[in-house]
C-alpha cells in the first residue's frame, strides 16, 4: 500500500496526484517561509490526513510529505539528522531513541529507530542529543489483525514467540552499515488497539483506518488503507505489520539556516 492511500489519497495516475497537490496547495496554509528556498504549505483534512508541500520561489514543488495529525505523543532523544540523498535537502530523517530515562542520554532509551520529518524543518543540530516529544505516525505497508491477545498467541507456531507489544526498527538493518544515508524510517510493530475509527478523507471521499496502539515504548498512531483489514478492528485486538514512520517534533525551537 502507498503512504498516500493510507490516509485516503489513493491515486491511479500521475494526473490524480497532480490534482490532489493542486487542491492541497489551494486549500492549505503557509506554515513558514524559508529564505532562498520558498515556502512550506500544509493541507490538513478534517479526517486528520495531512500533506506537507515545499514550494520554491519559482512556484515549483520541491518537497512532498504525507502525514497525519496524530493524537499520541512519544518521548524520544534525537541523536542525529540523516539526509538520505545529499543532493536533496528536502528529505530529512532523524535517528532517535525511544523513551529515554535520563535527559539527553540516548542510550538510556529502549531502542533506536529512524523517522521521516514530515514538515521538512530541522531543529538546531548543535543541541543534539536532545530529549523531545514527537507525534509519530506509522503508515501501514502490510497488516495482520487478531481479535484478541489470545488469538495472537495461538497464531504463533515457532520456537521464538513474539510479544504482543513489539517495536523492531527494521530500517536500521541497512545493507551498507557504514553509511547512515542508507538507514530508513521503517519498523515492524505489534501493539494492542486502544482506539480506532474508520475515517473519510473530505478531499477525496476515500476512507481509511486510524488506530492508536499501545506498543513497546509507548502509544503511537497508525493509519491504514481499508484494503489492509478484512473487517473493522476492535479495541483490545492486536495488530502486526511493517510500517513507514513519519514524525513531527513538538515543543522545541526550530533551527536557523546555519
Amino acid at each position: 500500500m502507498s503512504n498516500l492511500s493510507n490516509i485516503g489519497f489513493g491515486i491511479n495516475s500521475r494526473n490524480d496526484l497532480d490534482e490532489i497537490i493542486q487542491k492541497a496547495v489551494a486549500l492549505g496554509h503557509i506554515t513558514q517561509a524559508v529564505p532562498n528556498e520558498g515556502i512550506c504549505v500544509v493541507y490538513t483534512d478534517k479526517s486528520g490526513a495531512e500533506l506537507w508541500l515545499k514550494i520554491n520561489e519559482d512556484n515549483e514543488l520541491t518537497g512532498f510529505n504525507p502525514h497525519f495529525k496524530a493524537q499520541s505523543k512519544l518521548n524520544v532523544c534525537l541523536t542525529a539528522p540523516i539526509y538520505p540523498n545529499p543532493n536533496d535537502p528536502n528529505t530529512l530523517y532523524y535517528h532517535a531513541w525511544a523513551n529515554p530515562t535520563e535527559p539527553n542520554k540516548p542510550e538510556t532509551g529502549l531502542y533506536p529507530f529512524v523517522f521521516n520529518v514530515a514538515d521538512f524543518t530541522p531543529i538546531n543540530h548543535q543541541i543534539l542529543p536532545q530529549n523531545v516529544q514527537i507525534q509519530l505516525v506509522a503508515f501501514a505497508h502490510n497488516l495482520n489483525y487478531f481479535a484478541t491477545e489470545q488469538d495472537f498467541e495461538n497464531s504463533q507456531n515457532t520456537d521464538i514467540q513474539l510479544a504482543s507489544r513489539l517495536f523492531i526498527p527494521t530500517g536500521l538493518f541497512a545493507n551498507n552499515q557504514a553509511s547512515t544515508a542508507s538507514l530508513q524510517p521503517l519498523g515492524m510493530i505489534l501493539g494492542i488497539i486502544k482506539s480506532f475509527e474508520k475515517r473519510q478523507n473530505n478531499l477525496t471521499q476515500q476512507t481509511f483506518y486510524w488506530l492508536i496502539i499501545d506498543t513497546y515504548g509507548g502509544e503511537i498512531d497508525i493509519v491504514a488503507d481499508t484494503n489492509l483489514l478484512p473487517t473493522d478492528p476492535q479495541i483490545g485486538g492486536v495488530v502486526q505489520g511493517q510500517f513507514w514512520l513519519s514524525g513531527q517534533i513538538v515543543g522545541v525551537p526550530k533551527a536557523t539556516n546555519n
